[in-house]
Formats: structure tokens, sequence, C-alpha cells
């Protein structure tokens, strides 16, 4: 019932769960969303960044903190902040 996208990964940073509001979000399903799959809905223009960020977020376990833009299954891209 939270109103925000969830999801959480294994120690390797891989994606392994994505709440409900995530598919109804982005229009994907589980399948399309697991592993590295969610980077097809962050915008060409931030991807690289989103990607590199995460990867150093992961690998020293420093905070996950930026704004990029999620396509929505209205085919919009919207900005949004991402924690983790």
């Amino acid at each position: 019932s939270i109103p925000s996208m969830a999801w959480s990964t294994d120690a390797d940073g891989i994606a392994d769960y994505f709440n409900a509001r995530w598919f109804e979000y982005t229009g994907l399903s589980r399948e399309t969303s697991i592993g590295l799959q969610w980077l097809d809905v962050i915008h060409p223009d931030d991807r690289k960044e989103t990607f590199a960020r995460w990867e150093v977020s992961v690998a020293n376990g420093t905070p996950y903190d930026m704004e990029y833009r999620i396509r929505g299954a209205d085919g919009h891209y919207r900005w949004c902040m991402v924690q983790a």
C-alpha cells in the first residue's frame, strides 16, 4: 500500500524485487524488471551515469541518491528521486 515505488537487490546490486507501484507506473512485468533490465526504462541520457553511480554505491556501500527520468507506461518520462 506504499504510494512510492520500492525495490530491493541482492548483495551484488542485482534487482530481485519491485513493488506493485513500480509495475503500475512502468508497465513492465516482473520478468522485464528483474536483474538489470530496469535500466531499460531510464531515460537514455541518464542511463550511463545512473548505472555508474549504482555500481559505486554497491561496491562501496555509499548512499545512492539521484534524480533521473523514468519512463512510465504512457511512454512519457518523469523525473524521480531515487535513494538506496
